[in-house]
């Protein structure tokens, strides 16, 4: 696989983030419609995250969203994951989880994320880049989410 590139996401990269919304029903019925991308990246902006494009050969392939410290563990997470649909399975996801890993090594031991535990597709991809599950807590609304470990 080509390595993949990666940049800070801008405005001009919204209507990528559109589509890759409307390529996830998944990712959309558990997260936000691509009509409220707006006001759910404005919610993120508070926790001072890092939205992030990766690029191979020129070509926008994904996007994710970490964070290097999370009110709910003073941790660093991975918030959001997203591959273009044309381009899954081919090693994307796990390249930039990866990446992320390597931006976090050395500073801590590692990071979390969490995924509704009914998401058994999206648990198995986590496992298989390396995630470990640490425990079942429920938010809120009482919605069950496995948090993952990835061990740095």
């Amino acid at each position: 696989m080509e390595k993949l590139s990666f940049r800070s996401y801008t405005d001009e990269d919204f209507p990528f983030f559109q589509q890759l919304v409307l390529a996830s029903k998944e990712w959309e019925s558990e997260e936000c419609s691509a009509e409220n991308l707006p006001a759910y990246l404005k919610k993120y902006e508070m926790l001072q995250g890092h939205w992030t494009i990766y690029e191979q050969s020129g070509e926008k392939v994904g996007l994710s969203y970490s964070l290097p410290w999370a009110p709910s563990n003073e941790k660093p997470w991975l918030g959001t994951l997203l591959v273009k649909k044309s381009r899954r399975g081919q090693g994307i996801g796990k390249e930039i989880i990866t990446q992320i890993a390597e931006h976090f090594q050395g500073n801590h031991k590692a990071f979390f994320c969490a995924c509704p535990v009914e998401r058994t597709g999206w648990l198995q991809f986590l496992a298989s880049c390396g995630f470990e599950q640490f425990k079942v807590e429920k938010n809120e609304e009482e919605k069950e989410y496995v948090i993952l470990v990835y061990p740095l």
